[in-house]
């Protein structure tokens, strides 16, 4: 699905630009995305439109870059008609698969996650692009029919585990 390619590419993108800082720790909350997350500083909101089988998906990105770490999430609603074509579990695997596929990566752990009683899927890994090598961690559950992707990723030189941590610990539910 191109909203893997487009949600991992911006990270990858915003990540490796090489630009931003540290910054405070703020909880940023979408009340039209029904989450909540903290973030490093502020993040950057743009909607993107994704042409599908199914028609076109609205996806909305929410990215910040640290310089040496991109921290993203992202949502979007699935069409009726794709929601009983496949199951919760071989959906967020196909999501993960994919973004780390998509930039010559691997994936080297996951687990199943929950939250809020949705099911989730994490996964962590290394990955290649343009030149540049990275670790990334990322989170995706199904919410009834939005899937929300939670992805955090640094340059494999710098360690980050706290921070990707903290981002995606935080990340709730506002509405469900």
């Amino acid at each position: 699905m191109k909203t893997k390619v487009l949600l991992f590419t911006s990270i990858v993108a915003l990540m490796l630009s090489g630009c931003g800082g540290p910054a405070e720790w703020k909880e940023f909350s979408s009340s039209a995305g029904g989450f909540a997350v903290s973030f490093p500083g502020q993040p950057q909101e743009e909607t993107q439109s994704v042409p599908t089988a199914a028609g076109d998906i609205e996806m909305h990105l929410f990215t910040l870059d640290q310089g040496n770490q991109g921290y993203v999430v992202g949502y979007f609603d699935l069409p009726e008609s794709l929601l009983g074509l496949t199951d919760a579990a071989t959906l967020l695997q196909g999501a993960m698969e994919g973004a780390f596929g998509n930039v010559g990566g691997s994936i080297e752990s996951q687990r199943d996650v929950t939250l809020n009683g949705f099911t989730g899927l994490e996964a962590g890994g290394s990955f290649s692009y343009e030149g540049e090598n990275g670790t990334m961690k990322a989170r995706a559950y199904l919410v009834n029919e939005r899937v929300f992707q939670v992805y955090a990723a640094g340059r494999t030189d710098t360690s980050g585990s706290a921070d990707i941590d903290r981002f995606l610990d935080s990340f709730k539910l506002t509405s469900d």
